[in-house]
């Protein structure tokens, strides 16, 4: 049956496996599809005194409010603003006219920034994961990243004083500082978001192959036609006594029984 019905299982499979080639293709070419790169700026994120506020006085206080900050600072809006990411933009220019390049690494581009970045915190922590399809592009984010929050911070967090919010207090009060503790790291090369659909591409072509099969089994029941003389027997429940043969091609004798 595999036999006579092989054409169908091959226009099967060979449908199946242009259309997952053609998607690997597609994969092949998308930029971070099957293989990205990272690189993490470490920054410790707190209060810090300031002329005429002792933070030593209420340490612990100062611990907690410090640790809310980088909490704030790690999972809020800050780092998807679209005001951080056109600072970190303009700082990767300034980084690139600095070391005498005027190309963007990695094809960086203000608007695309926001969604290559993620933080996590331990206490006053903040570790900044710049993702981005090529290494020098993931670098050179995690360093910006590294520098704008440093240069800014005061310019996105801020706390309340409860006791006490008067001017004279809020003027002295200690200000919110960054500090980079660890510098964008060497990138690290990751599986992409895709990196998982090459192996379902080739299931795919292996379904194609069992349906094919399949198929080939339900054409081969549906087909009433006779074919040979045990067709013939099973059919009609009688013996057969001979057979016609087939005649000869042009140019050729029959043989003989």
């Amino acid at each position: 049956i595999i036999r006579r019905r092989l054409w169908i299982i091959l226009l099967i499979v060979i449908i199946v496996g242009l259309y997952s080639g053609y998607q690997y293709y597609k994969l092949r070419k998308t930029p971070g599809a099957l293989k990205t790169s990272q690189s993490q700026v470490t920054m410790l994120i707190g209060l810090q005194e300031n002329s005429g506020v002792s933070i030593h006085n209420n340490y612990s206080d100062y611990v907690s409010v410090s640790e809310s900050i980088a909490d704030e600072f790690a999972s809020g809006p800050t780092l998807t603003s679209p005001s951080f990411d056109h600072l970190v933009y303009q700082q990767i220019l300034t980084d690139e006219s600095q070391s005498g390049s005027n190309s963007i690494p990695g094809g960086l581009q203000e608007g695309n920034i926001a969604g290559a970045l993620s933080a996590g915190r331990v206490h006053s922590l903040v570790t900044v994961t710049a993702t981005w399809p090529n290494g020098d592009g993931a670098k050179a984010l995690a360093k910006a990243v590294g520098e704008v929050t440093t240069a800014h911070i005061d310019e996105y967090m801020d706390y309340v004083i409860s006791n006490n919010s008067s001017v004279s207090a809020i003027a002295t009060r200690p200000v919110i500082a960054a500090r980079v503790v660890t510098g964008a790291t060497a990138p690290i090369t990751i599986a992409g978001s895709s990196a998982s659909k090459p192996t379902l591409l080739a299931a795919l072509v292996l379904v194609g192959l069992i349906i094919g099969i399949a198929l080939a089994f339900l054409i081969e029941y549906l087909d009433d036609r006779i074919r040979r003389a045990n067709d013939v027997v099973q059919l009609l429940q009688l013996p057969v006594y001979g057979e016609i043969p087939h005649a000869p091609s042009p140019g050729q004798t029959s043989r003989k029984a």
